[in-house]
């Protein structure tokens, strides 16, 4: 005959794990599951915290580029002054170039103006048929300036000049330039880099200059 103690008796070892499905026993079981839920929520909750943590600091490093560049003055709308000095060479040596513009911004990316350049210093430029004649390098004419971030406190730019050059005689040349300017509310300046192309083969070639300009709006 099977009495209830050796039916519970026999539960017992058919299921050996009930004690730690329940915590039977001292408990022991039950206390270990629980340490694991904890430890588990702990490594969920510390990812959880960097990944925060790392976002805050890659926003805070977006707005610290983007703040200098869209905190700009506001961009030149009128009458413009500027000089610039560079350091020249072409084929027939090297020399010092300082220059005036006069000009204006049709819109805040564009610029017209007229510019003045002399070399006060440096060696005199001949053109090929002048014979002994010789001039130092004086140039005149009309600039187009484009602003490419005219709103910011960074702005690169290009320039686009045609006029005129004397070294012994008059011919027309063709200016290039790129510049970088950092701007104040009113002054603006930076490096440039610049290339004169003169329209006569006589004159002479290989013209390059590196310098610094600056300008006033107002």
């Amino acid at each position: 005959m099977v009495t209830a103690d050796s039916a519970s008796d026999e539960d017992s070892r058919a299921s050996p794990l009930s004690h730690h499905v329940v915590g039977g026993g001292d408990g022991q079981p039950l206390r270990q599951i629980n340490a694991r839920r904890v430890g588990s929520l702990g490594v969920v909750r510390g990812t959880l915290d960097r990944m925060h943590r790392s976002s805050s600091v890659l926003a805070l490093a977006v707005v610290l580029v983007a703040a200098p560049a869209s905190a700009g003055p506001p961009a030149p709308n009128g009458l413009e002054l500027g000089a610039r000095v560079a350091w020249n060479t072409n084929d027939q040596g090297s020399f010092a170039l300082v220059g005036i513009r006069v000009g204006g911004r049709v819109v805040p990316h564009v610029g017209l103006g007229a510019y003045v350049d002399v070399a006060p210093f440096g060696p005199s430029l001949r053109c090929a048929p002048c014979g002994p004649a010789a001039d130092r390098p004086f140039r005149l004419g009309g600039y187009f300036d484009f602003h490419v971030l005219p709103h910011r406190v960074v702005d690169p730019w290009a320039r686009f000049g045609l006029g005129l050059v004397r070294t012994g005689r008059s011919a027309a040349d063709v200016e290039l330039a790129l510049g970088l300017d950092l701007r104040g509310r009113r002054v603006a300046g930076g490096p440039f880099v610049m290339w004169v192309i003169p329209l006569d083969d006589q004159q002479p070639k290989n013209w390059v200059g590196v310098g610094a300009q600056v300008s006033v709006s107002f």
